[in-house]
């Protein structure tokens, strides 16, 4: 990219006391294969050497901003968003590592799928000093599956995000009412009118320290995620929800029978909106049948000797040909000499 030449990706990097791992952050993106971007450095009034470590970076790639004080992730993520260039907005945190290829795969892959929105990839963690672990992240990769998943988990990887510019209109005109949730409130806004997408191979190297910013801020995430998740059932669904259901889906209690028969006809009632205003396809309906059982299930298993719970049992045997077959065999078992 020359003097002339606008950056076809803006990426965008909050820095909040990074100053141990802030270069590996930014060499990882200096060293891209696809070479067409800026790097816009936000620091948010860290108290460390950070700053003093962004300026000592020299590449013209580089924009510098800084917060007079800390302002949180969000409000650094609007500076960068204005000062953006490019026709599309990457996301990159200052602890992780992206691979060589990252943004030239999902270049590649958005240039030949308008449709598509944002796009991640699966996350491979590592340790603090850098040394990689077997463990990854897969989120779903499919548009549809990522649309279902998206009420009732995050299914997209905020630092391994990139974005269509012109598709986040909508935050200026209705910025986000969450301060650390606020990519998942987005992605969720999002998937209301565009595709989301996640390429297959792991892209990032995800940090595991303990002054992360998902550790340090673990349960206000917790919170606002709750409160964004019943705000899109509830729109979805034109109706209240209330966020006990919620929560009675994320982690099944005994003992609530009341709750837990809401829970099983919100699932239900979701279930069927969803099939019906979406008509999925094969491989997706396959998908998305999985993950509703893997809801329903550990609902219905809390109360399996009560009455009440019957007409539960009856509709997964309509919905669900193994778990029909599953219970022929057992009936029949007596039977068999």
């Amino acid at each position: 990219m020359n003097a002339l030449t606008e950056p076809v990706v803006s990426v965008i990097m909050p820095v909040y006391n990074s100053e141990r791992f802030l270069s590996e952050a930014v060499e990882s993106i200096l060293r891209q294969s696809f070479s067409n971007f800026e790097l816009i450095i936000i620091d948010d009034g860290s108290t460390d050497a950070s700053w003093e470590k962004i300026q000592s970076i020299q590449d013209s790639r580089i924009v510098r901003l800084q917060n007079e004080k800390n302002s949180g992730i969000m409000a650094s993520f609007m500076k960068g968003l204005a000062a953006a260039r490019g026709e599309y907005i990457a996301n990159m945190d200052s602890d992780d590592i992206s691979t060589p290829e990252r943004f030239a795969a999902q270049y590649n892959y958005l240039e030949k799928h308008p449709e598509v929105a944002v796009l991640g990839t699966p996350i491979q963690y590592m340790q603090e000093d850098g040394s990689k672990l077997e463990n990854f992240w897969r989120p779903p990769a499919g548009p549809m599956v990522i649309r279902w998943t998206l009420f009732f988990e995050n299914a997209l990887a905020n630092p391994t995000a990139i974005m269509r510019k012109q598709s986040l209109g909508f935050f200026y005109k209705e910025p986000p009412i969450t301060l650390y949730s606020f990519d998942y409130e987005m992605w969720l806004k999002l998937a209301e009118t565009s595709a989301i997408a996640n390429l297959e191979q792991p892209m990032l190297f995800y940090r595991m320290h303990s002054t992360s910013y998902s550790n340090t801020n673990l349960k206000k995430l917790r919170l606002e995620d709750i409160t964004i998740k019943n705000m899109a059932m509830e729109k979805f669904l034109g109706k209240s929800i209330g966020e006990d259901v919620i929560r009675m889906i994320a982690h099944p209690e005994p003992g609530k029978d009341d709750l837990a028969d809401r829970t099983l006809e919100v699932l239900i009632r979701f279930r069927s909106k969803f099939l019906t205003s979406f008509s999925p396809g094969h491989q997706d309906y396959a998908g998305l049948h999985e993950d509703f059982l893997r809801r329903f299930y550990p609902l219905i298993s809390l109360y399996p000797k009560k009455g009440r719970w019957l007409k539960y049992y009856l509709y997964l045997m309509r919905i669900d040909p193994p778990y029909r077959k599953k219970l022929a065999r057992k009936l029949i078992q007596p039977f068999k000499r």
